[in-house]
């Protein structure tokens, strides 16, 4: 059973919106509106927590320096003079917006895993054909056996591929992958989210990520199983990197997120 990660917290809030929002937006507009949304508060949070008077100050004076060493003609040492100014001048600038920038980026590091867990994947039809891949299997392939709820299972190896080619199973009759007594992995597994990647636990990442499908036994030998699951597009124009969430995500926070930053002169 998998347990909420750090960052997986707003989750809940954001399924429950994401529910109320979809009586009213199709999936591509909702992710389009959650980038745009991101963009305004991560900017707002910038512009807050930012000392912006003094970055104005520092980066004039940047300015004015780059223009004087443009034109400079003089003396080899006050040309280095000038040049660690510069530098010194870049240091307290990146000083200065570090830690606003950290802040400004925490909306998104929030919001990405609820992303790509809701918008990812989808589950395949029962019966859909699909592909099972082990990955750091520490025994033989055939110590490990496929069951049904009727016993045994026509899962078979496949050795051309590296993996089990078989038909996806209802939810009201899973298969189980068991090595002797013990059970390794349950299809569909549990939860709400179709998960391409179910994996042993990794401390700390898993403390930050959980993985909503749960996880694979640690004494098991198993370290992780690929399923074939097929990915969501949210419109069907363009390469198939730019029909998925993420690009549709970035672009209005980029696009949001510039403007902003033109809009209210931060530095």
């Amino acid at each position: 059973m998998s347990t909420m990660g750090l960052l997986d917290l707003p989750a809940p809030l954001l399924q429950a919106v994401d529910g109320w929002l979809a009586l009213l937006l199709p999936a591509l507009l909702r992710v389009w509106l959650y980038g745009a949304i991101s963009g305004v508060v991560s900017m707002a949070l910038y512009r807050r927590w930012s000392a912006q008077s003094k970055l104005a100050a520092l980066s004039e004076r940047t300015r004015a320096l780059r223009q004087e060493l443009a034109g400079y003609d003089g003396p080899f040492d006050g040309l280095m003079t000038r040049v660690g100014e510069l530098l010194r001048l870049s240091g307290r600038h990146l000083r200065l917006s570090f830690v606003p920038a950290m802040l400004s980026g925490l909306p998104v590091l929030f919001l990405l895993p609820w992303l790509s867990n809701h918008f990812g994947h989808q589950w395949p039809a029962a019966g859909e054909a699909l592909q099972v891949q082990p990955q750091g299997l520490s025994v033989p392939v055939e110590a490990l056996q496929w069951s049904g709820p009727d016993g045994a299972s026509a899962v078979r190896w496949d050795p051309d591929s590296g993996s089990w080619p078989l038909s996806w199973p209802a939810a009201e009759q899973p298969v189980q992958l068991r090595q002797g007594e013990q059970r390794l992995l349950t299809l569909p597994p549990a939860g709400d989210y179709a998960i391409p990647v179910l994996h042993k636990r990794s401390l700390p990442f898993n403390w930050l990520i959980a993985n909503p499908a749960g996880y694979l036994p640690d004494a098991g030998p198993l370290h992780a199983v690929a399923l074939d699951l097929p990915a969501q597009a949210l419109h069907g124009l363009g390469p198939g990197w730019l029909r998925h969430w993420l690009a549709m995500y970035l672009l209005p926070l980029l696009a949001v997120s510039l403007w902003l930053r033109w809009r209210w002169r931060l530095q």
